[in-house]
């Protein structure tokens, strides 16, 4: 079974692991904590759309309706001024 990012419940740490096949349980010795990578990856992400966006320079946000937003706002707009 390939690997996969997935959060553990309780810890909210993010993992590269195999999942077992009980479903919603992944390995308990193959998988590797991935938080901060995945974490730097979506800020960079987040950062690189908002420096796109022609309608609001410096800001971008993703929406999960009834869940929460995400958002990016580039200090001092999209220079960082």
């Amino acid at each position: 079974m390939p690997k996969r990012l997935v959060v553990a419940a309780i810890s909210g740490t993010i993992y590269d692991a195999r999942m077992t096949k009980t479903p919603g349980v992944m390995s308990g010795t193959d998988r590797r904590d991935r938080t901060d990578e995945a974490i730097s990856a979506v800020a960079e992400h987040m950062k690189a759309k908002a420096e796109m966006n022609k309608d609001s320079p410096g800001f971008w946000q993703y929406q999960w309706p009834g869940v929460g937003t995400l958002t990016w706002e580039t200090e001092g707009g999209q220079d960082g001024r």
